[in-house]
């Protein structure tokens, strides 16, 4: 028989091993204590917020969901941040072909200009939108904020995958252009599925930042049953008292959607970047 040869560990990779654990605890830890202070009463969270509950005690979420509107803020959210990331994707991918692959007169200039909006704050924006769809009737609907997110999102989106896009080798679409192929042809047949990891890699890092916005929202959005889940569950925080198990239970419920889509995208994340990191 062969003898099993003893793996020995390196002390650099049991510190790497180290660090990494007390990464993935530090991310993990506080969805756990979103989930254990969700169930308990108020009394509970006041005499020891970090122990365990006495019971499964679902009022929290009840409360949250349905006298507080929370669902409602939580379709909200599905609606137009979905709507919103469906099309500021497609617009980033049809620009992003065109300055990498279809160079044109004055292609540089505008797509340096796109890099420049990249660096501008959005919040110096918060004014003049709320000013311009104020003028134009649009505080309170949800055209507002669709147009706001779009706009905000396009000029990542311009820089990430036209970067992503001139990695894709031009031999390819030289040759679907012999075998007869126009320039949307060759787009969706060729480029996206080549580019595909940085496309979701975008789509993903969009969902998270519309998700996770609250002032723009706060301000074109003032109902209280259309607000989107994020602001709706930042007003739950009072100014002298805070029921935190409620307030718990609506972060728990923001918090889900985040998780399960960096679940399902993680693989096009992690392939995003590693494309990213070797150029």
């Amino acid at each position: 028989m062969r003898a099993l040869r003893r793996r020995h560990l390196s002390p650099l990779h049991v510190l790497g091993s180290l660090l990494l654990t007390a990464l993935a605890f530090t991310t993990l830890y506080p969805l756990v204590f979103l989930v254990l202070n969700s169930l308990k009463t108020q009394r509970e969270y006041t005499e020891s917020p970090y122990d365990l509950p006495s019971g499964i005690d679902l009022d929290n979420l009840d409360a949250f969901l349905f006298e507080n509107h929370g669902w409602r803020n939580l379709t909200n959210s599905m609606l137009v941040i979905g709507v919103s990331v469906v099309v500021v994707v497609v617009l980033a991918t049809l620009a992003s072909y065109a300055f990498s692959k279809l160079p044109f007169r004055g292609s540089q200039q505008i797509y340096g200009g796109m890099v420049m909006l990249v660096l501008l704050p959005s919040q110096v924006l918060l004014i003049p939108l709320f000013l311009i769809f104020s003028e134009i009737g649009w505080i309170g609907s949800y055209r507002s904020l669709f147009f706001a997110y779009v706009a905000l999102n396009l000029p990542v989106g311009i820089f990430l995958l036209t970067s992503t896009m001139r990695s894709v080798p031009n031999e390819l679409l030289e040759a679907a252009r012999i075998d007869g192929a126009g320039p949307l042809r060759t787009l969706v047949s060729i480029v996206v599925p080549s580019a595909k990891p940085g496309i979701m890699t975008f789509a993903l890092l969009a969902f998270q930042a519309m998700w996770n916005e609250l002032v723009l929202s706060l301000l074109l959005i003032p109902d209280d049953q259309d607000r989107l889940i994020t602001p709706a569950v930042a007003l739950l925080q009072g100014r002298f008292s805070t029921n935190e198990p409620l307030l718990m239970a609506g972060l728990l419920v923001a918090t889900v959607p985040t998780v399960l889509a960096v679940a399902v995208f993680s693989r096009y994340l992690e392939r995003g970047l590693l494309a990213g990191l070797g150029k």
